[in-house]
């Protein structure tokens, strides 16, 4: 029951609690696209009217500052609901003007053509800026999934200007019920259009393609494949280490055997692969300790660390998940510098608004359901679950006993906290859970954070003197990745595996709630 004064904790919490309805109407309006969108504005209408009904009837119950977030709630679901809906009908706005008919389109590459999910073609991404047909030469701007056998794509590269004959189509969906998605796959990159070429050519004259975007990927992708190319010379010898630094480092999982990818899989340890929070903390982190020896002004310490840390972003492909956490530490360091406190919950949800509302279909990416289910569950557990553990089990007297403590609990309390926020996309993705992975933990972060430090000092030695670089990676980072691969390896045995059934979608309803109670639990303060 509430009184007449309850609250329901908004004030500085107001922006999550406005997020939270925001994606729930993202999610509602990406599985119902298909209804027209007068069945939106009405569903959305009676909504709200429902909402201010019920806040009229418990008006003695609600404070004015409660009713008006409820009320706002209820609105920013309907504003996602309808922001779907806008994206679905104005992304790419002029290439619908010429979908499905036959023309002439030009424009440049993407990225490097890949080979195709059937292995018949290759597959690039061509930013299209201009389409030819009957009625003339149409200046358009829009992304096309290409796919043309493997000679016509020749010795093209990223950032070549072509030009195309095709009929663009709008991608299927999933054929059943939990299948591969092809059409929220390429939303999830804004490609709305794939066609199939038989006429695939460079262009006579370059497009011009300069923008802020372009040249900020493009300087990551220089970097990115200078790392790699320094890791597989240094670790020449050593195939699966050298695989396991090039994904420690920028998340890249290309040079993994089937067999090693599947035992951080199983292990749990598939987050010191997927670049995100940690490394970019890691990073920080190296940062904060090599400026500091300059004695500078904390302020500029921090001012000089962001655009190494948007580089490296671009350089990691600026995944949901690098995003989520260049925002969040980004907030962050302006609260700080402003001389505020931060608040993770708010710029975790502000990060999730920022990135669906560029992209509604982001919220259907494993990337952005793993990363921020898993943060949202260390920002809400972490604190409570270290209370209990330090009422629970005394601390230890002595300085080194205090350390150990403190460390092996910090990791036990992280994983256990990450994997009540990952739980139901465990079960849903995976269809497993390691219990090992906590005790992995403790062992796989240190030497994932020295692996880390060392690849980029490896990086840079590699510019300055290659044969120091080598000499660098097979004394002192060989032995290191080589036990992360044995521990990933030890704990994706059966025994520390738990198998769980598929979860029908609505079980994400129940599971939440299951974890309001677990929370309200934790959190209770004890007469």
């Amino acid at each position: 029951m509430f009184s007449s004064t309850s609250q329901i904790q908004s004030g500085r919490h107001t922006l999550v609690w406005i997020s939270g309805g925001f994606l729930a109407g993202v999610l509602y309006g990406i599985h119902q696209v298909t209804l027209p969108f007068s069945y939106f504005l009405s569903y959305s209408g009676g909504f709200l009217l429902l909402a201010g009904l019920l806040l009229l009837l418990l008006r003695k119950r609600f404070a004015k500052g409660d009713a008006f977030l409820v009320w706002l709630v209820c609105f920013s679901l309907v504003l996602g609901i309808v922001r779907v809906y806008l994206f679905d009908i104005f992304q790419d706005r002029d290439l619908q003007l010429t979908a499905g008919e036959e023309c002439r389109y030009t424009g440049f590459l993407l990225d490097l053509p890949k080979e195709s999910s059937t292995g018949a073609s290759l597959g690039a991404t061509v930013q299209v800026l201009q389409a030819e047909n009957e009625t003339g030469i149409h200046q358009v701007n829009g992304k096309v999934a290409v796919y043309a056998k493997d000679a016509l794509y020749g010795e093209l590269s990223r950032g070549d200007s072509v030009t195309f004959t095709a009929k663009l189509t709008q991608p299927e969906g999933a054929g059943y019920l939990g299948g591969f998605d092809y059409r929220h796959h390429l939303y999830r990159q804004g490609i709305r259009y794939a066609t199939y070429t038989t006429e695939l050519k460079r262009a006579d004259t370059p497009v011009s393609h300069q923008s802020l975007s372009y040249t900020l990927e493009s300087l990551g992708i220089s970097i990115r494949e200078s790392v790699f190319r320094a890791v597989d010379v240094s670790l020449f010898n050593h195939p699966q280490e050298a695989a396991l630094l090039k994904g420690l480092l920028l998340g890249n999982n290309e040079g993994f055997t089937a067999e090693q990818y599947q035992s951080f899989v199983d292990s749990g340890l598939v987050h010191i692969i997927s670049t995100s929070g940690m490394h970019l903390m890691f990073l920080f982190g190296l940062l904060q300790a090599l400026l500091g020896r300059l004695r500078l002004p904390r302020w500029l310490l921090r001012l000089i660390s962001v655009p190494v840390l948007v580089v490296f972003s671009a350089a990691a492909a600026f995944t949901p998940s690098i995003c989520r956490s260049l925002i969040m530490l980004l907030l962050v360091l302006i609260a700080i510098q402003l001389q505020k406190e931060p608040d993770s919950l708010t710029s975790l949800s502000f990060a999730a608004l920022l990135l669906v509302l560029q992209n509604p279909y982001t919220i259907t990416g494993y990337s952005f359901l793993l990363s921020f289910s898993a943060t949202l569950g260390i920002i809400l557990f972490s604190a409570p679950l270290t209370q209990k553990l330090n009422t629970a089990i005394p601390v230890p007297d002595t300085k080194y006993a205090r350390f150990f403590r403190r460390e092996i609990q910090n990791s036990i309390v992280l994983s256990l906290s990450g994997n009540l926020g990952l739980g139901y996309f465990l079960a849903r993705f995976f269809n497993r859970f390691s219990w090992g992975s906590i005790f992995a933990n403790i062992l796989l972060v240190p030497l994932a954070s020295f692996s880390f430090a060392g690849g980029l000092i490896l990086w840079l030695l590699s510019l300055l003197y290659p044969p120091l670089a080598i000499a660098f990676a097979q004394f002192f980072l060989a032995l290191p990745l080589w036990l992360m691969n044995f521990l990933a390896h030890f704990f994706a045995q059966s025994r520390f595996l738990c198998y769980l059934p598929t979860p029908h979608p609505s079980f994400a309803v129940l599971y939440l709630l299951l974890g309001i109670v677990l929370y309200t639990y934790l959190t209770k303060k004890r007469a």
